[in-house]
């Protein structure tokens, strides 16, 4: 990949979502830092464990419940 420009604007670009995504995730709004970064520290931990087998990889997406 060719990247043109200072480094911050690709880094940038891929965090605003993932920080978007964290802060939607938390459902208590008393101690967000604290939530988001629970949620951030939950995914890092399902990622290794994808990485370090793949088989655990869910293929199919779970039915969702309504609220």
């Amino acid at each position: 990949m060719i990247q043109l420009g200072p480094g911050v604007h690709y880094t940038q670009s891929t965090m605003d979502p993932t920080i978007g995504n964290l802060g939607k995730e938390s459902k208590q709004h008393s101690e967000v830092y604290v939530n988001i970064s629970e949620r951030g520290l939950h995914r890092c931990q399902v990622n290794a464990l994808k990485a370090m087998a793949p088989e655990l990889e869910c293929k199919h997406e779970l039915p969702r419940i309504p609220t």
